[in-house]
């Protein structure tokens, strides 16, 4: 390949990247949601007052916490941004984060940053698998 093949594959690739990075994010997404709902959404009700710590606290969902939890991706100009959480409008109650954060006497029991955490390297590669998807057989 010369140098002139290669910067007119960089160039084409440009207007594919947010495509291809979306395409990982929304995949892991998915993958980090589900952690999230079977790790720590059911399972044993953490006694009042007790946290399990980052990886181990669970909560007994029964206010509908485990069917909120959303993801959203939004395109900006440097990219694409991606959130995963239950209140993404804005709207609603602060029940999710008052248990992910801790508030006052309650301790913290986060839910939805270890699902996140477990999943940055899937994350991290997946990206990676799309760059060299979206740039071609030539640089494999």
């Amino acid at each position: 390949m010369t140098l002139e093949e290669h910067a007119a594959s960089i160039r084409a690739m440009q207007d594919q990247m947010p495509d291809a990075v979306e395409r990982a994010m929304r995949r892991v997404a998915i993958l980090m949601i589900s952690d999230s709902r079977r790790k720590h959404l059911r399972g044993p009700k953490m006694p009042r007052g007790v946290s399990g710590g980052f990886d181990r606290s669970t909560l007994a969902s029964k206010h509908g916490l485990i069917m909120r939890i959303t993801a959203r991706f939004t395109r900006t100009a440097i990219g694409v941004t991606g959130e995963i959480g239950t209140n993404l409008t804005n709207e609603g109650y602060s029940y999710p984060r008052a248990h992910e954060y801790g508030i006052g006497r309650m301790p913290e029991r986060p839910w939805l940053r270890p699902a996140i955490a477990g999943r940055q390297d899937e994350l991290n590669d997946e990206i990676i698998a799309e760059t060299m998807k979206t740039l071609g057989p030539n640089y494999r």
